[in-house]
């Protein structure tokens, strides 16, 4: 009924699940200007980073997202101060000539967005695939897995880049089912093909 699809990201791969994890990058880059050297307080300046993020204009749509959501450009408080007129509502007799005038400028902004996040994509798979590497793997293959995560209070320097070995079970698209070759009765794990190297 609310066309909501349940999906699931793959584990250290963040291109899996771009459009949430390039906001948290853009709140992290707005957070860490203002947080003190300890981060005790980033919480205390959440609201300021999300009502920037909204009333700023996205590279990919061209438009804010405060206006794609209520269909007008946001008021701030400087604005009143220059021109306290612009605060001044818009008279309408007719409640229904404003409901369609609102949901045709709104579908209008969203077909705009749209087509500009369209081309924003094109854009962005031309420059991804210049770096892109196509590993081959096959079931039965034995791998090795990127090592992201090392024990706490250890220097990231000094980890292996590389854990295993594991052997290839099942694939689906650009993920995998691996399990341990020390223990192939062992719990599985789907990781994305990316995350792979063959070991020979």
């Amino acid at each position: 009924m609310l066309y909501i699809n349940k999906s699931y990201a793959t584990p250290h791969w963040s291109q899996g699940n771009s459009v949430t994890e390039r906001s948290f990058r853009t709140f992290h880059n707005i957070l860490s200007k203002y947080i003190s050297k300890d981060q005790p307080d980033f919480d205390e300046f959440l609201d300021c980073a999300c009502f920037c993020y909204n009333t700023s204009i996205h590279t990919s749509t061209g438009e804010t997202p405060f206006f794609l959501m209520f269909g007008r450009d946001p008021i701030f408080c400087v604005d009143q101060i220059l021109d306290p007129s612009v605060y001044s509502p818009v008279a309408f007799t007719d409640i229904s000539e404003f409901k369609q005038r609102l949901i045709t400028s709104l579908r209008c902004a969203w077909e705009a967005a749209d087509e500009a996040n369209k081309q924003a994509q094109l854009r962005a798979k031309t420059q991804y695939d210049k770096l892109v590497r196509n590993p081959t793997v096959t079931v039965g293959d034995r791998v090795l897995l990127r090592n992201y995560a090392g024990k706490i209070g250890t220097s990231k320097k000094f980890h292996m880049p590389w854990k295993g070995v594991f052997r290839v079970v099942k694939i689906e698209g650009v993920h995998v089912t691996i399990v341990s070759c020390n223990s192939p009765q062992g719990t599985s794990r789907k990781v994305h093909i990316n995350q792979l190297k063959k070991c020979f």
